[in-house]
């Protein structure tokens, strides 16, 4: 997922923000108050080092015995823990769920971070990966990456396998071009179906797939245009709804999410022309271990076209696809009912000693 947030407007969102949300609050904090965080066997939050970095980690889960599920968001910069809080409390009764504000954003953020490399992002997952199977004293976890996270999700699916149950690619990113591509299609039909001239000079002043060094602009405007042609959000054409969740959490802080707002620009600027040049299809066709993709019908930013016939390529002991017909690019939030239950009865037995897949 990418956002268009500019650094010079992060000051007045953050006063419009705090005046839309408290609306919100009310309902925002009775979801938070129906779960006690005393009562989880596992809840650690702490700052740990990872990649010579210090990046904060939050654990949870009702019973120390469930399995491992790790979470690798979007953006980038994305942190979501917030989110998960509202949305997949229902998680932590079936697993330990871990969510990671990666370097360079939310808890972790440290200013100008000039290690973010997709490199860095690797390694500092699997050295993540690592501490949490010692930590819990688990063999395996399940590796659940959503959009920008995917990128890296689907590389360690294929060249560590023995450190995952199963890896499940939320709106994965298939070839970046031919995401960037097939959305600014979409963006020009709807422009002409509902007229809207005010848009047109918009697009007229794009030019994709923006490989330039400072095409990372061009990206923003782009993902900021798709949002508002309701092309992300299923039946919404703006974030406010999910956003007023980062204002009333008792993890995140004021600062901590306006950090998220500053990551999400500086990540993607200094990872651009790496990201660009992604294509799934250079990782590798066969994969040892159960893969999942799962997508919104209605995601522009990462097509469901895309993602199926990556799906068709790939081979693997159990693979599946599974389309959210009421949701666009964040199924995990937008039918988070659905997708709540679907890794509680079709992901978590993959985890049990006597399934197949685990002998």
């Amino acid at each position: 997922m990418i956002c268009a947030i500019k650094k010079d407007n992060i000051a007045l969102l953050s006063m419009l923000c705090v005046t839309v949300f408290l609306f919100g609050a009310c309902s925002i904090n009775e979801q938070l108050r129906q779960s006690n965080p005393q009562s989880y066997e596992v809840n650690l939050k702490s700052s740990i080092p990872i990649g010579g970095v210090e990046q904060y980690v939050s654990a949870t889960g009702r019973n120390k015995d469930s399995p491992i599920l790790l979470i690798l968001y979007g953006g980038p910069g994305w942190g979501i823990i917030p989110l998960v809080n509202v949305y997949n409390k229902e998680l932590f009764e079936h697993f330990i769920v871990v969510n990671w504000d990666q370097r360079g954003t939310g808890k972790s953020y440290h200013g100008a971070d000039k290690s973010v490399r997709m490199d860095q992002y690797f390694s500092d997952t699997i050295e993540l990966i690592d501490y949490l199977l010692k930590t819990f004293e688990k063999k395996k976890l399940v590796l659940l990456a959503h959009s920008w996270g995917t990128i890296f999700g689907v590389r360690i699916a294929q060249q560590r396998p023995d450190l995952l149950y199963a890896y499940i690619g939320m709106s994965q990113i298939v070839n970046m071009i031919g995401a960037i591509q097939e959305s600014y299609e979409y963006m020009i039909n709807v422009t002409l179906k509902e007229h809207l001239s005010l848009i047109s000079p918009r697009l007229s002043r794009m030019a994709p797939p923006y490989k330039s060094a400072t095409g990372y602009r061009d990206a923003l405007r782009h993902r900021d245009t798709l949002t508002q042609l309701g092309g992300t959000i299923y039946n919404k054409r703006s974030y406010l709804s999910f956003a007023k969740a980062y204002f009333f959490d008792d993890e995140y802080t004021f600062r901590d999410a306006i950090n998220v707002l500053r990551g999400i620009t500086r990540t993607l600027e200094m990872l651009w022309l790496e990201a660009i040049s992604f294509s799934c299809y250079e990782e590798g066709q066969v994969f040892d271990i159960p893969i999942y993709l799962f997508n919104g019908l209605y995601d522009y930013l990462t097509p469901t076209d895309l993602a199926e016939e990556y799906f068709n390529y790939i081979v693997a002991p159990i693979k599946e696809y599974i389309l959210f017909r009421r949701s666009s690019h964040s199924p995990i939030f937008e039918e988070s009912r659905t997708f709540n239950s679907i890794l509680i009865n079709l992901i978590k037995p993959l985890t049990e000693p006597d399934h197949p897949t685990t002998q």
